[in-house]
């Protein structure tokens, strides 16, 4: 095979999306930018004449192995900051996720499966949404009754940042949040991933939590949200970071790290009857004349009388019927009679 058509194998074999950031530095050489300048700018106009490729595409590198060759060798990554210009930056601007290999996943216990789409689609927002309906967001946050505020794509405000010792200003820079929710004292961020990438870009985190930061005194908390199919189990890792000071880009922290696995179980939690208000006149507890009532009124139940039959078969009054028939429903004892050996019977 000759040269030429072996190059041209490679290049077929290779993604788009490589071909497209690989022209980095076609652009930094066609605009003679100097590079080893804290800070240069280059503008979408200027990206699509000289590489005739979207500039959106051609600026989307968010994990740090996708960077382009020049960018990785001189410590750069690019930063967009307004709707018509981006910043080739000398810094850190990618964070490495923290592995989870060690921590052993927490079982969370649901009553229902989560829903499947009926257009067999699963997008992070509805994963994030799946999440939070069966109580797991609530679990990992540890906020009861969220409050969903935030979604999709906006642009941020006015803002500026240091970025190793410069200052960087973004003004009406696109961003997409994948979930926001709040309550009156702190407001939750999500980025989301199928799958877990080894890493991610920190202006992924960090643009959003400025655009709120700035709103009010609530505080702001930071969360990357991966969904890991392991086998036929699938796993919900959650990272929480926070950036303190705010106005440092690369001051990054992580604050926790968990995993989660979904299980379903029918079986009804006792907790739910745990905090039942008692009653305050004695006239709304209704009362057994004999004992041997209540006694068979379980086994009548199991048998498949409702409460009108259980009465027309000399049960108690008809209050007294509706009352216990509902308490031996609820509280599962039905359940137990089922199987018999648990009560000596058989």
């Amino acid at each position: 095979m000759s040269i030429a058509n072996n190059k041209k194998s490679i290049d077929h074999q290779r993604p788009k999306t490589y071909r497209k950031i690989d022209k980095w530095s076609d652009i930094i050489s066609e605009l003679n930018l100097d590079i080893s300048k804290s800070i240069n700018y280059v503008t979408p106009k200027q990206i699509k004449r000289i590489t005739n490729e979207d500039a959106r595409l051609t600026a989307k590198i968010d994990r740090i192995e996708n960077q382009p060759k020049v960018f990785t060798e001189n410590n750069l990554f690019l930063l967009p900051v307004s709707r018509k210009e981006y910043a080739i930056v000398r810094g850190v601007g990618y964070h490495k996720l923290e592995a989870m290999a060690d921590i052993k996943p927490i079982t969370y216990t649901i009553r229902s499966p989560l829903p499947v789409s009926s257009w067999k689609t699963e997008t992070e927002g509805v994963l994030l949404e799946n999440a939070n309906s069966c109580g797991l967001l609530s679990e990992v946050i540890g906020i009861p009754d969220l409050t969903r505020t935030i979604m999709d794509r906006t642009t941020t405000p006015k803002f500026s940042f240091d970025v190793s010792s410069s200052e960087i200003t973004v003004d009406h820079a696109q961003i997409e949040v994948d979930a926001g929710f709040e309550n009156s004292k702190e407001i939750v961020l999500f980025e989301a991933k199928i799958g877990v990438p080894s890493s991610f870009g920190i202006r992924q985190l960090y643009y959003p939590f400025r655009t709120v930061y700035q709103e009010g005194n609530k505080t702001v908390r930071n969360f990357f949200f991966c969904l890991k199919q392991d086998g036929e189990k699938r796993l919900y890792l959650f990272w929480e970071y926070k950036f303190n000071p705010y106005n440092s880009f690369e001051s990054i922290k992580l604050v926790q790290c968990k995993q989660y696995q979904v299980r379903v179980s029918h079986r009804v939690s006792v907790k739910e009857y745990q905090n039942v208000k008692p009653v305050k006149t004695k006239k709304e507890i209704p009362q057994a004349d004999d004992v041997n009532k209540i006694i068979e009124f379980p086994l009548r139940v199991f048998e498949g009388y409702d409460s009108a039959g259980i009465f027309g078969h000399g049960g108690p009054g008809v209050a007294q019927t509706e009352y216990a028939y509902a308490l031996t429903t609820v509280t599962c004892q039905v359940y137990f009679f089922k199987d018999l050996s648990h009560c000596g019977v058989v």
